[in-house]
């Protein structure tokens, strides 16, 4: 099994960063990139835990739609994966 070039990911990340319509997940997104912490992004959003959550997980579904493949790390963090 071959890896994701690097080029390959930043590729599909821009293009699907380009794509994005709402402004909710596109601020998630930016904030994200800072990597600001989930607390944070809540307070400036003004939204709750679950609902980042929730943006979170689509943008990961959206991000794997769009050809980006998950990076192989072990088993544990795998199994984290495939349980969501």
């Amino acid at each position: 099994m071959t890896m994701q070039s690097g080029e390959t990911r930043i590729r599909i990340v821009r293009e699907y960063l380009g794509s994005i319509e709402d402004p909710q997940v596109r601020c998630v997104c930016f904030l994200l990139s800072r990597k600001t912490d989930d607390r944070e992004i809540c307070r400036q959003l003004k939204i709750r835990m679950k609902q980042l959550r929730d943006i979170k997980n689509r943008i990961a579904d959206e991000l794997l739609e769009a050809g980006i493949e998950l990076r192989r790390t072990n088993n544990h963090n795998e199994q984290k994966e495939l349980q969501k």
